[in-house]
């Protein structure tokens, strides 16, 4: 049963940059942008970013999937997720290898592009759940993220990181 089917209060505070308290006011999202590096499967955490962008969106969630790598996986096209996909090449698989330790630390194309689609939502209204940044969106993200003033989660899929 959901948690919607049990009357239990979402997870998302209602007000922005502000830590969750118990007993604080909360409001679902309308719109879900789900971030991770790559649109296609690639291992375990593009895995379940597709998977939970399209649970999202069969739901009636506002979905949109933000990646830098493709192509974008059959499943995820066909989905009604609206996807983001730049076609860069990951860090490691960009040819220059000077372009590609700068977009590792700061991707500033992924950045821009970002923003661009930050700036069509309502924070109040929005979450933004990472999945996934280090080989090809960079920390850029964060930075646009919480300039903007949107709620975000991260989901650490990654050892090093945690």
């Amino acid at each position: 049963m959901n948690a919607r089917a049990r009357n239990e209060a979402p997870l998302v505070p209602s007000h922005t940059n502000e830590p969750m308290r118990p007993g604080a006011p909360v409001k679902q999202p309308k719109h879900v942008i789900i971030v991770t590096d790559y649109a296609w499967v690639i291992g375990g955490a593009s895995n379940v970013a597709m998977m939970n962008a399209i649970a999202l969106a069969e739901r009636g969630y506002d979905t949109h999937h933000f990646s830098v790598v493709g192509p974008v996986a059959a499943p995820l096209a066909a989905s009604g997720v609206t996807v983001h996909c730049l076609g860069q090449p990951s860090t490691l698989n960009e040819p220059s290898r000077v372009v590609g330790a700068q977009s590792g630390l700061w991707n500033r194309q992924a950045a821009k592009a970002f923003e661009r689609l930050l700036s069509r939502f309502p924070p109040a209204e929005s979450l933004v759940h990472v999945h996934q940044w280090t080989k090809a969106l960079s920390p850029s993200i964060f930075e646009t993220i919480v300039r903007l003033g949107f709620r975000f989660v991260v989901t650490l899929h990654d050892y090093f990181i945690c």
